[in-house]
């Protein structure tokens, strides 16, 4: 039986549930959690936990992103964020995977909800976490969307330009793209910071 500060944590047990409760109402706290993501990271931590339980626990925090609740939601990236380890590229990348626009769409609006919901902007960070992980075809076409945009273009790009002088060129690219005659050599500059990210 496996069990963190008296909360069984087993096979039997509904992780999905139990995590999902926890994300919203944080009713399992420690006296060093500041929110309620903290129980969960410190139980992932806990090394009398099975590495298979370990996988499930982050499996069900990565299924929190997909939550009807925001409130969830930004608890699992505050989780995901604040413990890089736990992150799961394969959930990630099939998260992010969107093949429409309207799935694009519905992306973008949980980003754009995600800034307004916690005191600190979760839709960057979740947009960070995604950038992090974009492998497959349609997570990379995302981010290249994204960094086109006026509204997460600036957060994009930031995150894919890790030299400083690239960062400052396609920054200023992207603020005076937004009209067709730069939208070309904005491309030509996606594609460098592309070749150099994802």
């Amino acid at each position: 039986m496996e069990i963190f500060e008296n909360v069984h944590l087993g096979p039997t047990v509904d992780l999905d549930d139990l995590v999902a409760k926890q994300l919203e109402n944080g009713l399992l706290r420690g006296r060093q959690d500041g929110r309620p993501a903290d129980w969960l990271v410190r139980a992932w931590f806990e090394p009398k936990l099975s590495p298979a339980l370990r996988q499930r626990l982050a499996a069900s925090i990565h299924r929190g992103l997909s939550h009807p609740n925001l409130n969830v939601v930004a608890e699992a990236v505050a989780a995901l964020d604040g413990c890089p380890q736990m992150q799961d590229s394969a959930a990630l990348n099939s998260f992010a995977a969107v093949d429409s626009e309207d799935a694009q769409d519905r992306l973008t609006t949980l980003f754009r909800q995600l800034r307004a919901q916690d005191s600190r902007d979760r839709g960057a960070d979740l947009l960070r976490i995604i950038l992090q992980h974009a492998t497959l075809p349609s997570a990379i076409r995302l981010s290249r969307s994204l960094a086109l945009s006026k509204e997460f273009g600036r957060v994009t790009l930031a995150y894919l330009c890790q030299d400083r002088a690239l960062l400052a060129m396609s920054l200023a690219w992207h603020d005076g793209c937004h009209d067709s005659s730069d939208a070309i050599q904005f491309d030509k500059t996606l594609n460098l910071v592309s070749a150099h990210r994802i």
